[in-house]
């Protein structure tokens, strides 16, 4: 049997009964007991109601029986009680629609404009009901007030909680003050106590999660414990007003807001929020709006239409603020068509909860404010600040570094107390924390080390008289200006020289790439290269390129070779390729030369590098066989050739040629490499040249340049100029690329290289 679920969510609330009503409180006789054999199961369904009664050591057949009524004990009975109840009384709702009927279990709640009405009426339920064999109990029949109705007290113009006697000397236990707890949570829409004077008893459930745990009532904890003692006897709700339009009020309690529903003369429900929130840092703001959705949504479930008006503290200029940058805010008032007023109706608790504010006031600005701006970095084992007075780096032991970056903050606000100051972080979390932090309550018992963080965060800010402004900014980003100098120069603080050190002996990066991976100086990055003992042979005088026929972008040409490593045995046939304009280069260790080889290999190239508008090689037999010409057309690549050793020729690739020997010699001598494999040896070696080295004016490795283009490149595309043809004279054109002595320009769509001194 599948269950059916609740078809009541919560129990009806009296204070929807008109004022000056007649009220008469029911009890159906003998509710679970007398329904579960009033009512009559369908004759298709008996079979799937039968049982057998056994006998002892089988004296006689045994003897099989089908229930005709509905059993107790099954587990949807109590739920198709409610609905037999609930039809019975189903056409008296359609006859008297004005009147009030409200049925939970076997409790029902009568009312009507005057006595003689409700009397009328009761005869009507009553005679509805025995139509259904169901029954009234005579003697539990409430006229006159004080009525008793579900855990209150119906007094002819207040409603009252029942009284409730707490016996201290019982809360012994985690079960203990479980129940209690309950029982005060679910009075509270009743009595009216605000979220924030139970947070001690509260925090009497954390802990040990065992139901017999001992548990122990605080000082702080007990004087709440009278404060909902107090609210039993003085705390009251009020009836309908139908002539009134209903409102939502707003209480600024401190921790978090309060609300009532509330008419001009009465207090219809208090609407409080939990204690706690999935997300740690939720913001006052944050807990307004969620109070705004949850009485919004409760007072359409209570009446069927939307509140009058929201009564809250904050002014137009704030609320509007609200909705602008609260996301929260615009939510809960999405489709809301009343009003805002901070007017609130005369009544002394009214005033009293009014006094309790906690719209605090912020140390954190919205603009940059005039001080010493400073910058905050963290890693896995440090966290620091720099200005260009002063800095600090020490070491944390969170382990992760958003806390840790968190942490570095603090440090500043230690250090810099009563000084207006920005603080530029390339941490978001951070920068969101502290903007966040001093609009939130945290929690009274700080179990975490990130707890106790935030609470010294906190209260380093509450305690600010200056001012403070809080940025984000992108770590990394190479852009010019201060602010990227700051962030790197932090970086430089929290990375120091041996990180640079450790990547050499492993990749044996060249020095711009070293200066641009750790943000140290060039001197620095040059020191560490010569200090290499396995880097110092191999450096060479430089010797200026020369003029070569290159590609203006990425895969427009291609140059290919091969070259002989004899330590890689079978594979000592190294494939190698070079894309002309930005000097990515891909290579593959093969058994052969031949054109199944080439072929191989610039299938190893399209799948890193992409696809080639023009390829060029040399003479040798396999870039000249059909085969290698074959696969080529089939990709449209355009195949020249080129001359060995002549700079009009192969001077690129001859010249990488050098460079990827010389790097595969340096990785060998490594203590690791000496027991790799030649394919793996080969592929750390082009990690280096394509992603770590830095080789171009920009500061970009080669990976940067292939696969994000050159910014000069593009700021030269398509300039107009002159160019002197043989024939015409001087002609319109187009400048693509610029090198040393040589151009490569546009006329008419027809693009060529050229001389430089023929252009201008």
């Amino acid at each position: 049997i599948e269950p059916m679920g609740a078809l009541q969510l919560g129990l009806p609330s009296p204070a929807l009964i008109p004022q000056n009503g007649s009220l008469m409180v029911l009890d159906l006789k003998d509710c679970f007991f007398f329904f579960f054999f009033t009512i009559p199961l369908q004759l298709q369904d008996r079979d799937k109601f039968a049982f057998t009664v056994p006998v002892l050591n089988h004296a006689q057949p045994v003897k099989h029986y089908q229930w005709t009524v509905l059993p107790q004990g099954m587990i949807n009975s109590p739920t198709l009680c409610q609905e037999f109840v609930a039809r019975s009384l189903q056409s008296l709702r359609q006859e008297y629609p004005n009147y009030i009927l409200y049925h939970y279990m076997d409790d029902l709640l009568l009312a009507a404009p005057s006595i003689a009405e409700r009397d009328e009426f009761f005869l009507k339920v009553q005679e509805a009901l025995r139509l259904y064999n169901l029954q009234i109990a005579l003697e539990k029949i409430q006229k006159d007030f004080p009525i008793s109705y579900l855990g209150t007290i119906l007094e002819q113009h207040r409603i009252r909680p029942q009284k409730l006697q707490i016996r201290r000397d019982h809360l012994k236990t985690l079960n203990d003050f479980q129940k209690l707890l309950g029982d005060i949570n679910w009075l509270c829409p009743v009595l009216g106590i605000p979220t924030y004077q139970l947070r001690h008893l509260f925090s009497t459930l954390e802990g040990d999660t065992a139901l017999d745990s001992p548990r122990t009532l605080t000082p702080l904890a007990l004087q709440e414990l009278q404060f909902v003692e107090q609210r039993l006897n003085d705390g009251f709700l009020t009836y309908l007003h139908a002539s009134q339009p209903i409102s939502f009020i707003i209480f600024h309690t401190p921790y978090s807001p309060s609300g009532v529903i509330a008419q001009e003369k009465g207090l219809i429900e208090w609407v409080f929020l939990p204690n706690s929130f999935s997300k740690k840092l939720t913001t006052y703001m944050d807990k307004l709006a969620f109070l705004i959705q949850k009485g919004h949504h409760r007072i359409l479930q209570l009446s069927g239409c939307e509140p009058h008006q929201i009564v809250t503290q904050l002014t137009t200029a704030q609320i509007s603020r609200c909705l602008q940058f609260n996301e929260n805010w615009q939510i809960s008032l999405a489709s809301y068509p009343g009003s805002f007023s901070n007017h609130y109706p005369s009544s002394k608790l009214i005033d009293f909860l009014r006094t309790n504010t906690m719209i605090s006031h912020s140390p954190i600005s919205d603009v940059p404010v005039k001080g010493p701006t400073i910058f905050t970095d963290a890693n896995k084992n440090t966290a620091g600040y720099w200005t260009p007075e002063s800095s600090k780096v020490l070491p944390h032991s969170f382990s992760s570094v958003q806390p840790a970056e968190l942490w570095a903050i603090y440090l500043v606000l230690q250090d810099f107390p009563q000084l207006p100051i920005n603080i530029v972080s390339d941490s978001r979390y951070a920068v969101l924390s502290c903007l966040q932090l001093p609009h939130v309550s945290l929690p009274l018992t700080l179990k975490t080390a990130i707890d106790k963080l935030f609470y010294q965060v906190q209260q380093l800010l509450l305690q600010r008289s200056e001012l403070i402004f809080f940025t984000h900014i992108r770590a990394h980003s190479a852009l010019p200006g201060p602010l990227s100098f700051g962030n790197a120069t932090i970086d430089a603080l929290l990375y120091p020289i041996e990180a640079a050190k450790q990547e050499h002996l492993l990749q044996h990066t060249n020095s711009k790439g070293l200066q641009k991976s750790h943000a140290i100086t060039r001197k620095q990055a040059q020191n560490i290269v010569r200090s290499c003992s396995i880097c110092a042979p191999f450096a060479l005088p430089f010797t200026p390129p020369g003029v070569n026929m290159r590609g203006q972008q990425a895969n427009q040409i291609w140059q290919m070779d091969v070259i002989y490593i004899s330590s890689f045995g079978q594979q000592k046939c190294v494939h190698h390729t070079i894309d002309t304009c930005t000097h990515f280069q891909w290579a593959t260790a093969l058994h052969s030369e031949k054109a199944d080889a080439v072929i191989t290999h610039l299938l190893s190239c399209f799948a890193v590098m992409g696809l080639p508008i023009e390829l060029k090689t040399d003479n040798a037999p396999a870039y000249q066989s059909a085969k290698l010409a074959h696969f080529l057309s089939q990709y449209h690549i355009t195949h020249t050739f080129g001359i060995p050793y002549n700079s009009q020729g192969q001077a690129i690739i001859e010249r990488a040629n050098h460079t990827l020997h010389d790097y595969l010699e340096k990785i060998k001598k490594g203590e690791q490499e000496r027991f790799m494999k030649p394919k793996d040896i080969l592929n750390k070696t082009l990690l280096t040249l394509n992603f770590l080295n830095v080789w171009s004016k920009g500061n970009l490795s080669a990976a940067e340049l292939h696969f994000q283009g050159k910014e000069e490149d593009k700021k030269i595309l398509n300039t107009p100029i002159w160019y002197k043809d043989k024939e015409k004279g001087w002609i319109p054109a187009s400048l693509i690329y610029l090198g040393r002595g040589y151009a490569f320009i546009s006329v008419d769509n027809y693009r060529f290289w050229t001389p430089a001194r023929l252009i201008k």
